[in-house]
């Protein structure tokens, strides 16, 4: 019987402070002895793994298959078949190929460690073994598992949880930060006419251009991601904003030209069907970015970070893309009239739903509009009865059922300025309409004709504030 160094483990302390982040994860042990199998598994179960045993190569096989583990322990030498064979086996399943596999044997001859490893072992440990090393070099495995786990196959960029992370640590420990949200323009018809290998092209040049344009313009702790599909994150310092962006966007304009077919790229266009099933044309493949800092306000999560960078890059996306908007806000705009900004106009959004705001909100602004925001009726009302109300009003119908019933509708208010209501059916405008409102949009519109209704009503306010006296 082998020796184990008991006694050595003795010393190693098994707490849960050292097996909390790992104690979900599955380790299969294969051994055909009965006293190594009881050993490593009342070992690594205080540890804080799940165990499972199997007593030779076929069950092995059998069990990996049946309930993947996070990591396999197998002998060499076992009855049926050997471990040689069983992780051979293994390594040519899709379903089990992934697995860390640790080699555990008696047998230390150097050919014996090659054949091994070129079967396919992650690593060897001989008998008798040391516990903490053996306990060090799973934790050891686990953690590259992760990662490579959390590797985008076609990038090979960190993605999930990782980028994720990164960005919470950053944000917990870095003074200043810049998230840069990356997605290509026009992508999902490019895929959709041209196939996915000629979409995963136009990805893989996007990842190039940016992991050379980091290197070259950033710092050597730049983080890239790989979010998913045809969107990056890649995380920054602000003061290098600018050129980055203005970088990856002319170079991807450079390499467009070998994406398209010659006929299709001299025309400049694609003809396609958007997913409202509207025939267009669409142009061709650009980059947009949006970008979030802490250079003017701070984030109290990555999701709220993240969010601000997506609002940016729908801003970007609505300005006709292959341009990249930088979030200057310093925090989210209340109530309270800007008497220096007297002579802008101020644009109130109305609606329950926070992704409304953070489509809209951006594209108005700027140099020529204050926006205002209410997520109520009751702040809808307030802005409305106070002494400087807004210019305009932009309504999303569903902000709530009671602002349509006659019963309760108060006109006077609601018609003190210009309203466009934001409508999604015909049920939806017939209600609109019978309360007087004759100024709406209804859902799916360009943003162009949402911003070219504002300024008309705003030219003809003098005229509306007429009509509206009048009780037409």
């Amino acid at each position: 019987m082998q020796d184990y160094s008991w006694s050595h483990h003795v010393s190693v302390p098994l707490s849960d402070s050292q097996g909390s982040d790992i104690r979900q994860q599955h380790i299969l042990i294969a051994d055909d002895e009965l006293h190594t199998r009881c050993l490593l598994e009342l070992i690594l179960h205080k540890t804080g793994f799940k165990v499972s045993c199997a007593a030779d190569g076929h069950e092995l096989v059998q069990m990996a298959q049946a309930q993947v583990p996070d990591l396999i322990i197998a002998d060499l030498m076992m009855p049926q078949m050997d471990g040689y064979e069983a992780i051979r086996q293994m390594r040519n399943d899709t379903r089990t190929a992934h697995i860390p596999m640790i080699v555990l044997t008696a047998r230390t001859h150097h050919h014996d460690i090659i054949v091994g490893l070129e079967s396919g072992a992650d690593d060897f440990i001989s008998k008798p073994f040391a516990i903490d090393e053996l306990i060090a070099r799973i934790r050891s495995h686990m953690r590259r598992s992760a990662r490579h786990v959390a590797i985008n196959p076609l990038s090979g960029l960190f993605g999930g949880v990782l980028l994720v992370n990164e960005l919470q640590q950053r944000l917990n420990y870095q003074n200043t930060l810049a998230l840069l949200h990356i997605d290509i323009d026009n992508f999902k018809i490019f895929n959709d006419i041209y196939g996915f290998l000629r979409g995963d092209r136009a990805i893989i040049a996007l990842a190039t251009i940016i992991q050379q344009t980091a290197q070259e313009y950033g710092r050597k702790d730049n983080f890239i991601g790989h979010i998913g599909g045809d969107d990056f994150a890649l995380l920054v310092e602000p003061d290098c904003v600018d050129t980055i962006c203005s970088a990856i966007i002319s170079r991807f304009a450079c390499v467009i030209a070998t994406l398209y077919d010659q006929e299709d790229w001299q025309r400049g266009y694609l003809t396609g069907v958007d997913r409202f099933g509207v025939v267009r044309r669409f142009n061709l493949l650009s980059v947009s970015i949006g970008v979030a800092t802490t250079e003017q306000r701070s984030f109290a999560s990555s999701e709220e970070m993240t969010r601000v960078a997506a609002e940016m890059k729908l801003y970007a996306k609505s300005q006709g893309g292959g341009q990249y908007a930088v979030d200057q806000r310093t925090m989210s705009i209340p109530y309270k009239p800007d008497r220096r900004k007297g002579c802008l106009r101020k644009v109130l959004l109305a609606s329950a739903d926070t992704t409304f705001h953070a489509v809209i909100q951006p594209l108005l602004h700027n140099d020529y509009y204050t926006m205002l925001e209410a997520y109520s009726v009751d702040t809808l009302f307030d802005y409305m009865q106070s002494s400087d109300k807004p210019d305009i009003v932009l309504l999303d119908y569903q902000l709530s059922p009671l602002l349509w019933d006659l019963s309760t509708y108060n006109n006077e208010v609601l018609f003190a300025v210009p309203t466009i209501v934001c409508v999604h059916d015909a049920d939806e405008i017939v209600k609109v309409q019978a309360t007087g409102l004759t100024t709406y949009l209804q859902q799916p519109f360009p943003l162009s004709a949402l911003t070219t209704y504002i300024e008309h009503l705003l030219k003809e306010n003098v005229c509306y504030q007429q009509i509206r006296s009048a009780g037409c």
